[in-house]
């Protein structure tokens, strides 16, 4: 779902991959986008090419 801007329910500093890049696999889809924290009601907010997405589930992927 794409949605406007939300706030994140934490401090940036306990979100551990903010600003990385992070690829989602929710089963219909793959979403790689650049962590911008979590939604006031848990959702994963990624900032991808086509804008803010929230994720609510899927497979989390990331490249250490």
């Amino acid at each position: 779902n794409v949605t406007g801007v939300q706030t994140c329910a934490l401090p940036i500093s306990l979100c551990l991959r903010h600003g990385q890049t992070l690829t989602v696999d929710t089963g219909s889809r793959r979403v790689t986008g650049r962590s911008a924290g979590i939604a006031l009601d848990g959702a994963l907010m990624l900032d991808t090419p086509g804008g803010r997405q929230t994720i609510y589930s899927g497979t989390l992927r990331w490249t250490r």
